[in-house]
């Protein structure tokens, strides 16, 4: 929004300047905190909490765990200590998980999948090309659904009685998600 304020005419240039410097200034700290990548006891050793899976996580990935804020990460990650961006700029990377208010740049997705919701996001993008992919599997109209694991009895049987033609046909899918 505030671009198209830009585009009228209604942002003057000193705030359209000051604007510009802070959005440049969080991407820089967003960018840093995506470069540096420690396994679980580097992050500890700083104080957090993480899982001994020996995944390395980055510093934008630790946003993702309970009272980890960008500010926390500056002890961890001296790049971030270097870029001229104060506790109240990094806030807004932790709060609503983008730099800058979603609106100003719908068309650049990166900037959508960031901060806190960023895996949850990239998981269910990955879930929905697998259900996607899963349109073009066609069934057996023979198969016998009685030894098919982990589906609910009531289903099994609709299934053995509709017989759909694929996994996400307009049948198949509703009967499966019901039994959740």
């Amino acid at each position: 929004m505030f671009a198209e304020g830009r585009k009228v005419g209604a942002v003057t240039d000193k705030r359209w300047k000051a604007f510009s410097e802070t959005r440049a200034r969080l991407e820089e700290a967003t960018k840093v905190l995506k470069q540096v990548r420690l396994s679980p006891q580097g992050w500890r050793s700083y104080g957090f909490v993480v899982q001994s899976d020996g995944v390395l996580r980055s510093g934008f990935e630790m946003l993702r765990h309970r009272d980890v804020t960008a500010s926390a990460l500056r002890d961890a990650v001296p790049e971030l200590r270097e870029l001229d961006v104060d506790d109240a700029l990094l806030s807004r990377i932790d709060i609503d998980g983008t730099p800058f208010p979603r609106d100003l740049q719908l068309d650049n997705i990166e900037f959508l999948l960031l901060g806190l919701y960023a895996g949850h996001l990239t998981r269910q993008e990955a879930d929905l090309r697998l259900f996607l992919e899963d349109e073009s599997l066609v069934l057996d109209p023979f198969m016998d659904y009685s030894n098919v694991p982990g589906i609910s009895e009531e289903v099994r049987e609709r299934l053995n009685r509709v017989r759909p033609a694929c996994v996400v046909s307009k049948i198949a899918l509703p009967l499966v998600l019901l039994s959740w």
